[in-house]
């Protein structure tokens, strides 16, 4: 009984991986033709060109906004430093922390 169901699905069996192979086959095909057009199938369909000029710029963005984080943490600093280094304004500790907690607004 077992050898005549494997007589009846075997000729489905090939059918079916020769249809796999088809479409593996095709996806191959359209990938190489996607590489040599400048598109990458895994950014589903956007433009190379265009995915790097969105990251160019995001990150001239992300650099705005670290140059500015930079200069306002350098400027902290000198204050910082002029404080605790002025030695005509030798304050108490008290002061000098209330200093500091003006800084932080």
């Amino acid at each position: 009984m077992f050898h005549e169901f494997t007589h009846a699905v075997a000729p489905f069996m090939w059918a079916g991986m020769g249809i796999l192979w088809v479409i593996m086959h095709h996806r191959q095909k359209m990938a190489r033709i996607a590489a040599e057009r400048g598109y990458d199938p895994r950014l589903r369909g956007h433009h190379i060109a265009e995915m790097e000029a969105m990251a160019a710029s995001h990150a001239r963005e992300q650099g705005c906004d670290h140059a500015r984080e930079v200069a306002e943490l350098k400027e902290r600093i000198r204050v910082l430093e002029r404080i605790a280094t002025d030695e005509a304004r030798q304050t108490p500790a008290r002061q000098l922390a209330a200093q500091i907690d003006a800084l932080k607004d």
